[in-house]
């Protein structure tokens, strides 16, 4: 069993990243999604969030013994909502951002076909980092420095260089580790990709149902904030 103080934290943060998803939809979605108002965009980023407590869960259990346990179990275990916040949107920058940058080099490459598909991944990209900054409320310096890392690196080689080399020093920033332990950082990259590739293996019949629910709730926090406003 995990500690009662810590798994309320965690509930927390996955409740407030709701929120924030939620009220991106609102504000944002019919503009940007006018297919479905940006329901299945809000769903797919909070689908790594709920990913990545459900890894974290598994991976804090006593009788697990991978690296990245033993090095991190007791300190992570001590740490409050916003620390668990952080090292949540870090890694999900982290996993996009790979994402991001295949598909821009994609378009980069059969830009002479399509002259204007270079502008419109780039502002698919750009609205991406917002999002996903509005829903870990991150200061503006996160998004912009990886929208730096992202339309300045050469290739792939060197974008995954320089985007680990960003995120493991944001984090030991944040969480206080030891910023030059390569090999912690190698851990805590494998942990962000072992949460992307379990919300990669959700079904949606197990996925769905419980992200209907919660944004039922999500969405009436957003009305009672702004109706108490």
């Amino acid at each position: 069993m995990l500690p009662q103080g810590f798994v309320d934290s965690c509930n927390e943060a996955i409740w407030w990243i709701g929120v924030r998803l939620a009220n991106a939809a609102i504000d944002f979605g019919p503009t940007e999604f006018p297919g479905d108002s940006g329901i299945s965009f809000r769903n797919s980023l909070f689908k790594y969030a709920y990913s990545y407590f459900r890894t974290l869960f598994h991976l804090l259990q006593p009788d697990t013994k991978d690296e990245w346990s033993t090095r991190n179990r007791e300190l992570v275990l001590k740490l409050g909502r916003e620390q668990l916040n952080r090292m949540t949107g870090l890694s999900h920058f982290h996993v996009h951002g790979s994402r991001l940058f295949m598909q821009l080099e994609e378009v980069r490459k059969n830009s002479f076909l399509n002259p204007e598909g270079s502008a419109a991944a780039v502002k698919g990209m750009q609205q991406t980092l917002g999002w996903l900054s509005g829903a870990y409320a991150f200061p503006d310096s996160i998004p912009v420095n990886w929208n730096r890392i992202l339309t300045t690196e050469p290739d792939f080689s060197s974008y995954q260089k320089q985007s680990q080399r960003y995120f493991y020093s944001e984090l030991a920033y944040a969480l206080l580790l030891n910023p030059a332990d390569s090999t912690n950082s190698a851990c805590w990259s494998g942990m962000a990709l072992m949460a992307d590739f379990y919300a990669y293996n959700l079904k949606d019949e197990e996925w769905l149902p419980i992200c209907s629910e919660q944004f039922a709730s999500y969405c009436e926090e957003v009305r009672n904030f702004r109706a108490a406003k």
